[in-house]
C-alpha cells in the first residue's frame, strides 16, 4: 500500500479548499515550468512522486534512498542554495586561487581545493533545509533525521528489512519532510 505517498494527506480528506489550491499550484507549475515544450516528458516534481510511489513497493532500504534522493532533488528545485559572499571574501577566494595556481602541488590537489573554493557562495542541501526550517516551512525534526538517513543509505550502509518503531518513525519524518518540500514548490508556484 503506498497511501503514505500521496501529495494529499488521507487524514484531511474534507479539505475541499485546500485541495483545490493544491491542485491549482500543481497544475500552474506543469504548465508554466516547461523549459522545451517540445517534448512530452514528465513533469520533474511528478516525476518524483512516481519514483517515491514504485520504491514504496521495494524494500525498506530502497524506499529510505528514494525519499533521501527525491528530497534532495526537490530542494534543489526550491532553489535558495546561494550565500552571497562580501567583496573581502570574493578576493580571498581569487588570491587563494592565484596562489594555487603557482603553487607545486599536484594538479589533483589543486583542481579539488579549487573546487571547494568555487562552491563556497552555494548552501548544501542540509544547510538549505535549515533556512526552511528557520522559514517554519518544514520541521527541524525531518531535516534532522533527513541528515542521518541520507548520509547512511547514500553511502551503502543498509536499513533494517524488518520494521521497528525507530524504523518507522524516520521512514515517516521523511515522507512527511518529502510532501512539506513539494507543497512548497506547488506554493511557490502560485505566488
Amino acid at each position: 500500500d503506498s497511501r503514505w505517498t500521496a501529495l494529499w494527506p488521507a487524514e484531511r480528506p474534507n479539505a475541499g479548499a485546500d485541495l483545490l489550491d493544491l491542485y491549482r499550484g500543481l497544475l500552474t507549475l506543469i504548465a508554466t515550468d516547461r523549459p522545451d515544450e517540445k517534448t512530452l516528458e514528465e513533469h520533474k516534481v511528478t516525476s518524483l512522486f512516481g519514483e517515491v510511489i514504485e520504491a514504496s513497493k521495494g524494500s525498506r532500504w530502497v524506499m529510505a534512498l528514494t525519499l533521501a534522493s527525491s528530497i534532495e532533488a526537490i530542494v534543489n528545485r526550491i532553489g535558495e542554495r546561494s550565500l552571497p559572499l562580501t567583496p573581502v571574501e570574493l578576493k580571498a577566494i581569487e588570491d587563494l586561487k592565484a596562489y594555487l595556481d603557482g603553487s607545486c602541488a599536484p594538479d589533483r590537489i589543486v583542481k579539488r581545493l579549487k573546487t571547494s573554493l568555487e562552491s563556497l557562495p552555494s548552501l548544501s542541501t542540509a544547510n538549505a533545509m535549515r533556512r526552511l526550517a528557520d522559514g517554519g516551512i518544514i520541521r527541524k525534526a525531518d531535516v534532522e533525521t533527513w541528515n542521518k538517513i541520507r548520509n547512511r543509505v547514500m553511502h551503502g550502509e543498509l536499513v533494517s528489512p524488518y520494521s521497528s518503531e525507530k524504523d518507522d518513525k524516520n521512514l515517516r519524518e521523511l515522507a512527511r519532510l518529502f510532501h512539506d518540500l513539494a507543497r512548497e514548490v506547488v506554493r511557490r508556484a502560485l505566488v
